[in-house]
């Protein structure tokens, strides 16, 4: 069971790096047009990373009980990385456009002064990394 485990972990890896190569060179995974699918896309992408990542912490725990060497998933955090750079785009444009009314046109008393530094602020830095 443990292997058959790590062959679906290494399975998703290659799906991972496969769906990174498309933000990366794909021209509409860069049209702004496409937000809602694109969105629907990184959050997906983002919970399976999340959840190959627990199961890679699982399995590390369960190879140190049975006194096995543990397996290097590397790949997987190096995919994470690599993904979170198009995730945070994604994001930080899907917040700006869900707010951008209320914040450009809205009665300024309207505007939660804290959400909008939380989310500008924190989008601004998030892309700055």
């Amino acid at each position: 069971q443990l292997a058959s485990q790590q062959v679906d972990v290494a399975s998703n890896l290659d799906d991972f790096e496969q769906t990174i190569e498309l933000f990366r060179h794909q021209p509409s995974y860069r049209d702004v047009e496409r937000l809602e699918e694109i969105i629907d896309i990184v959050e997906n992408v983002n919970g399976r990373l999340q959840a190959a990542d627990q199961q890679a912490l699982l399995l590390n725990s369960r190879e140190a009980l049975l006194g096995r060497s543990q397996t290097d998933y590397t790949r997987l955090r190096i995919s994470m990385k690599q993904f979170s750079i198009f995730s945070d785009l994604w994001l930080v444009i899907n917040t700006w456009r869900g707010h951008r009314a209320a914040w450009r046109q809205g009665p300024l008393l309207q505007i939660n002064a804290c959400e909008l530094d939380r989310e500008v602020c924190g989008g601004a830095s998030r892309l700055d990394r």
